[in-house]
Order: structure tokens, then sequence, then C-alpha cells
């Protein structure tokens, strides 16, 4: 289970460094230290995010 993880994140890097070569963007190297600290704020983000129900959502 470990090993998957690793190599998502190294996919994820991959992903990211490509695309903003492709781009010509900064990308998230300049985040942080490195950019170590995106994946981090990434992962925060996507717990702590809560969904939003309106209350007169219909549950069918």
């Amino acid at each position: 289970m470990l090993i998957i993880t690793l190599i998502i994140a190294a996919l994820t890097l991959i992903e990211r460094k490509f695309l903003a070569l492709t781009q010509r963007r900064v990308g998230p190297y300049y985040v942080g230290y490195r950019g170590r600290l995106q994946y981090i704020a990434d992962a925060l983000k996507l717990f702590l995010k809560g969904a939003t129900v309106h209350d007169e959502n219909n549950k069918f």
C-alpha cells in the first residue's frame, strides 16, 4: 500500500511539472520549500473541506 501511495505521489509531481512546462507556468515549485508544502496544503484542503448541502435539498 505504501508503494502505491509513493508511486501516485511521484506521478502527481511529474504531471504537475509537465503541465507547468507546457503552459509556461511556474507551477507548485515555488510554493513552500521546493514545492513540498503544496502536497500538505492539498491534503488539508481535501480533508477539511466540508460538503455544502442546502436545507431544501431533494434527497431522492
